[in-house]
């Protein structure tokens, strides 16, 4: 598989919020060096050690990441167990970083749902001599991890922003359909394409963001009252696979089906099933599973005492449609949800 991948030194100046990290660990670690302090974990103790992948919740994102990050680690001579929520709950997953911690593992891959509210834990894993990786979404601190690894999310939101403008013609009534407010990824998806569309297509208004708060019945109804509302609705941008699903039935029962210009971010086999079925005109894709190698690698480089290869790097997106959705270089964006 080809890999894309962008690194943040370049004046692109992607706003991922991904600063440069500094280390507070017992093992005496700076994430600001090439590597970590000479007290950090020995390669030799280090080495076909346990790995563990702190997920966000259960899906067809985390689940080809997992399982992509849990084949690299055996590859590189580590077992990697998968922790966490199912279901993107908060309290779950700090509950899951104190127990990783109590269980001392040589590094960790976390996903982080809440950045504010699972500070105190993380801390209390780099204080314990534990280091660890971000990989999708990150902690509101960007001191703690040695890397960051994640799609360029706001890119995402102005690249599907730029593909509907184009598809609209540059004019109409947009609504914007995001899951949970406060998640890192979501925001920076619906931030790049509400910019986007503000500065460069002036003949566009959007509506929204309107949140669903993990219901799609709830999506369903934030579209259908929408639709409503403005009879002349042209498009809808779903940030993600509950929005979508929300938005999907609500364009099915009002006939609206290749009418709406209807995009959504992630190719999981809903949304694709939605776009061959003409109901999705296109959808925005990350590669969970590059992000989950790239995450693993970057560990286990900080484990035996190599440098990270950068400390912010984004994995490439790509567009998915009816008329490419077969082509191999496409096909990478396409999520394989088999558990491993």
């Amino acid at each position: 598989m080809n890999r894309k991948v962008v690194v943040l030194a370049t004046a692109m100046g992607l706003a991922l919020g991904l600063a440069g990290c500094s280390g507070s660990g017992d093992n005496g670690a700076d994430p600001t060096t090439d590597a970590p302090a000479t007290d950090a974990p020995a390669t030799d103790e280090a080495k076909g050690g346990r790995l563990v992948y702190i997920q966000s919740g259960a899906d067809a994102f985390t689940i080809p990441l997992g399982c992509s990050a849990k084949a690299r680690a055996q590859e590189l001579g580590y077992s990697l167990d998968i922790a966490g929520p199912l279901n993107y709950e908060t309290a779950e997953q700090v509950s899951a970083v104190n127990s990783v911690t109590a269980s001392k593992p040589a590094g960790v891959l976390l996903h982080p749902v809440d950045p504010e509210a699972l500070l105190p834990a993380a801390i209390a894993m780099a204080d314990a001599g534990i280091p660890f990786v971000e990989v999708d979404s990150t902690l509101a601190d960007d001191t703690l991890s040695y890397a960051r690894i994640a799609s360029d999310n706001i890119g995402m939101g102005a690249q599907s922003a730029h593909e509907m403008a184009d598809r609209l013609g540059g004019e109409g009534l947009v609504l914007v359909l995001v899951n949970t407010p406060g998640l890192t990824t979501l925001d920076q998806r619906t931030s790049g394409f509400v910019d986007t569309m503000a500065s460069d297509y002036p003949n566009i208004e959007v509506v929204g963001p309107l949140y669903a708060n993990g219901s799609v019945a709830t999506a369903q109804q934030n579209f259908s009252s929408s639709l409503s509302r403005y009879p002349n609705l042209a498009g809808v941008y779903a940030t993600d696979l509950v929005g979508g699903q929300g938005a999907a039935t609500g364009i099915k029962a009002a006939n609206k089906a290749g009418e709406i210009v209807f995009s959504m971010i992630d190719a999981t086999s809903e949304a694709v099933e939605m776009l061959q079925e003409g109901v999705v005109s296109f959808i925005v894709s990350q590669n969970p599973s590059e992000i989950g190698r790239i995450g693993v690698e970057q560990l286990v480089n900080v484990i035996e005492g190599k440098p990270v290869d950068d400390r912010n790097i984004v994995v490439g997106s790509g567009v998915v449609t009816a008329e490419n959705l077969e082509t191999p270089e496409i096909q990478e964006y396409v999520y394989r949800e088999t558990s491993c």
